[in-house]
């Protein structure tokens, strides 16, 4: 009898709610705990049927697997991560509280039969600490996902100021050397034209004529492309006009503006179109990739050579313009390094004609704008060839 009293004050003294029914469901036994955490005494829930005070144990998708601890089988746990409120309190006292129930075999006096042990154990702080570190968590990848993007940023911003530093220097280098030199030759056959026009002979005069007038169209080349590039690095300092226009219209005119050029050279250009209507892109920015890929084509080609021009359908949605010079071609490393700003180095042409790498800058930039893309295939001693292509329609 002492044994037992000890027992019940043993279990009354734990802190989780203890509660035996019998294979009926009646209340055989309901701790202090219970009776504090439900407001229900012993008295009065103990020899009753436990459906009645608790609706939960009268559902059939919970006596089912209740029923199995009776015939001696394990556990049934019901989480409150995964089940509503299972043990309810007539004044709603337990409205806003979580609870972890299980419910296990226990042995009875009658032999091979099996009572049922419920336990109950209020988890309302332990689920709101566990939320609140799931919160700090969230907050904390927020945090480092937040920063890992400013970092990006910063390297971003770091990665665009030192091209733009490269981008100042090269600006720098065209204007006082590229663009200075030209002028200081033009300046000198105008003085001597100018100071001693009557010990130059006629044939001499139109010589210095034609290299005045070269010399002019290669400088205004020079500062065309120095603009349109300048242009692009500002934000909207270019704008993006597509329509539909006829390819073989607009190649042929600017290869009619730019034969005085190859004629100079003794250079043939022969154009091909096939099956190319129009094409869908800014005219003006295609006008000035034609310029500047042709322009160098004829720069690296040697006097008496070819340039030979295709245009076709490349598929559904592309046509194609191939420009292929015989000329002195170009290594994998320069083909490598032509669209790198810190490292374009134009070389002198084949009649030591000179550029500053710019005009193919140009090329690349209004090819991506246009939704094209561009190829070189070039090896040393064997010409090279620019492909790009253009939309056919609006993508």
């Amino acid at each position: 009898m002492e044994r037992a009293k000890h027992t019940q004050q043993l279990i009354d003294s734990l802190s989780m709610g203890i509660c035996i029914i019998d294979p009926v469901y009646k209340v055989l036994y309901w701790n202090e705990y219970m009776h504090e955490y439900t407001g229900i005494p012993s008295g009065t829930i103990c020899c009753k049927p436990l459906g009645d005070f608790f609706p939960s144990f009268k559902l059939e998708v919970y006596t089912e697997r209740i029923n199995s601890v009776f015939e001696g089988w394990p556990p049934v746990v019901l989480s409150s991560r995964f089940h509503h409120l299972f043990i309810e309190s007539p004044n709603g006292k337990l409205k806003n509280k979580s609870q972890d129930v299980t419910i296990s075999a226990l042995v009875s006096s009658e032999e091979g039969a099996f009572n049922a042990l419920i336990s109950v154990i209020d988890v309302t702080e332990s689920n709101r600490q566990l939320e609140e570190l799931n919160m700090q968590y969230k907050k904390a990848k927020q945090d480092i996902e937040i920063r890992e993007r400013i970092q990006s940023k910063l390297m971003d911003s770091e990665i665009r100021y030192r091209e733009l530093n490269n981008m100042k220097d090269k600006l720098i280098s065209i204007i006082a050397h590229d663009l200075r030199s030209p002028f200081t030759s033009l300046i000198g056959y105008m003085e001597i034209l100018a100071n001693e026009p009557h010990k130059i002979s006629q044939n001499r005069q139109q010589e210095i004529i034609a290299m005045l007038l070269d010399g002019t169209r290669q400088t205004y080349a020079l500062l065309e492309n120095l603009l349109l590039w300048a242009n692009m690095q500002i934000k909207g300092g270019v704008m993006y006009r597509p329509v539909a226009f006829n390819l073989e219209a607009v190649l042929t005119e600017v290869v009619a503006k730019m034969k005085h050029m190859a004629q100079r050279k003794e250079i043939s250009i022969v154009i091909e179109c096939k099956e190319v209507a129009d094409v869908f892109a800014d005219v003006d920015m295609v006008q000035a990739i034609l310029r500047n890929i042709i322009s160098n084509a004829i720069k690296y080609t040697h006097p008496k050579g070819r340039i030979q021009i295709n245009s076709a359908k490349e598929n559904d949605s592309y046509a194609f313009v191939s420009i292929k010079d015989d000329g002195v071609g170009m290594n994998p490393e320069t083909i490598a390094n032509l669209f790198k700003m810190e490292k374009s180095v134009s070389a002198f042409g084949t009649d030591n004609e000179k550029g500053t790498g710019l005009g193919l800058l140009v090329c690349k930039e209004f090819i991506d704008k246009n939704k094209g893309k561009l190829e070189i295939i070039s090896s040393l001693g064997s010409g090279s060839e620019f492909k790009f292509t253009l939309p056919l329609r609006s993508l």
